[in-house]
This record gives C-alpha cells, sequence and structure tokens, in this order.
C-alpha cells in the first residue's frame, strides 16, 4: 500500500537517535495542474505484519522510541501541534494538556480487608498509567489523491495522520488527536526505524516497504 511506504519515508516505527535531517523533498505541486483531486481515509492496522515497524518498540527504551511515543514528544516539545480532528483548522487544536489527558490510564479496584473483629470491609483503590505505544491498535491517514496534468500522473500526499487507541474495557477504538503531516515532516524525519541496523540506510528501507506495499 503506497500511503504506508509514504509514511515510512519520513517516520517509521521509530527510533535509536535523533539525527539531523531534512524530509525528502516531494514535486512541487501548482493549484492550476491539479486536473482532479479526491480526499481519501485508510487504517493501518497496527496487527499486521508489514506495520509492526510503527508499533514496536512498545516499552519506552533510552534510545528508542515508536511512532506513538515520537509524535507525543513532538507535541510535548512544541515541534508538532495536535488537531480535534483531521479538518486541521487552526483554532480547532488541542493544548498540551489535553492531549496528555488523553493519554492517561485509569481505573478502580475493590479491596477486600477485615478489621479486628473480623469484620470484612471494602476500599476502592484508583489507579492511573500513561497510555503507551502498546494500547495504539491502528493509525487513521487522510490522503488527497490528485492528477497533475505538468508531470501526467496520478500522485497522492498524505494529509494527516491520527493515532487510535483501542479500549480493552469497551472494545472500541478511540482516535486521540490528528496531527498535521506536512508541519510534521521536519519532526519525523530526525528519527530512523528500531530496524535501521538491518539495512544500510532509510531510502533502501523505504525502497522495501514500496516493493512489499504496492
Amino acid at each position: 500500500m503506497r500511503y504506508l511506504t509514504m509514511l515510512c519515508a519520513v517516520a517509521l516505527s521509530i527510533s535509536v537517535y535523533a539525527q539531523t535531517k531534512t524530509p525528502i523533498a516531494l514535486p512541487v505541486i501548482r493549484e492550476a495542474d491539479v486536473m482532479w483531486a479526491k480526499d481519501i481515509w485508510r487504517i493501518v492496522d497496527l496487527n499486521e505484519r508489514q506495520n509492526f515497524p510503527f508499533y514496536f518498540p512498545i516499552e519506552k527504551r533510552p534510545n528508542q522510541l515508536n511512532l506513538f511515543n515520537v509524535l507525543l514528544a513532538g507535541i510535548d516539545s512544541n515541534k508538532i501541534t495536535a488537531y480535534k480532528n483531521d479538518d486541521l483548522i487552526w483554532n480547532d487544536t488541542l493544548t498540551k494538556k489535553q492531549v496528555f489527558n488523553k493519554i492517561v490510564l485509569s481505573d478502580s479496584i475493590n479491596v477486600y480487608y477485615a478489621d479486628e473483629f473480623g469484620n470484612e470491609y471494602v476500599k476502592t483503590q484508583f489507579m492511573s498509567d500513561t497510555l503507551s505505544g502498546e494500547y495504539i491498535g491502528q493509525y487513521w491517514i487522510k490522503e488527497k489523491w490528485f492528477f497533475d496534468k505538468q508531470r501526467s500522473v496520478m500522485d497522492v500526499r498524505i494529509v494527516a495522520v491520527c493515532p487510535v487507541k483501542y479500549d480493552v474495557s469497551k472494545e472500541i477504538l478511540i482516535p486521540l488527536f490528528w496531527i498535521n503531516y506536512s508541519d510534521a515532516r521536519n519532526w519525523l524525519s530526525q528519527y530512523q526505524t528500531i530496524n535501521s541496523k538491518n539495512i544500510s540506510s532509510n531510502e533502501l528501507l523505504m525502497n522495501y516497504l514500496l516493493k512489499e506495499n504496492l
């Protein structure tokens, strides 16, 4: 699938050391050359093996992050703006506090005790933890497909990306936030995949994913 390849070209499941790199240059498209355009929404299912590079490593490591944690790091450092929906309207953004409130997991359990007389009683204990990439089940991708008459080609650009949480207790998928992919490319390009030691360059990995997912 080509959309997966485009994502991998800049982000990938991401990790190792942040580096000083620039995103892969995309052809300049003039609005006058676009004869036809259509928005398409796709799903990157992290249960599928070819999408594992976006999911791992699950646990945070000193020099490795998965895609979700890279996005959070970008939001926390003000390098990435989070939006409420895929319209990406400038006044419809989420604050860092709102984003991180969305990723706090909370639950409660009843703990049974007995007093000195053997009488049982119950106390409710509340627990919370921060959501990690383990609970991200999908990424939703908004693309714009178009025909460029200048180059006589059908082309595509990723417009927005949304990490989607799987709520185990309710067995539902919950979209967390959207990011403007164009604005996030600089940040995402600073990270490599956890598989980078197995191949000689990111470009080779892109070619591999292109071959595997077309």
